[in-house]
């Protein structure tokens, strides 16, 4: 069974405003090469986060996901 992860309450540090959870996602690590091109992302992998945005300044939150 998958466990859900909590959504937490936050607020921005800057505007006090309360951040808006936008899901989990998965980040890809790696860069893109010129010549290499995706072939070190697929060797990196990715990385599972929870997203959060501040809607008034537009900072984001990650954590990573669990």
């Amino acid at each position: 069974m998958k466990r859900k992860s909590k959504i937490r309450e936050i607020y921005c540090p800057y505007c006090d405003v309360l951040l808006q959870y936008q899901g989990a996602h998965r980040i890809q690590l790696g860069r893109y090469g010129w010549f290499v091109e995706h072939w070190d992302q697929l060797v990196a992998g990715s990385l599972d986060v929870q997203l959060y945005v501040y809607p008034r300044c537009g900072k984001i939150e990650m954590f990573r996901a669990k």
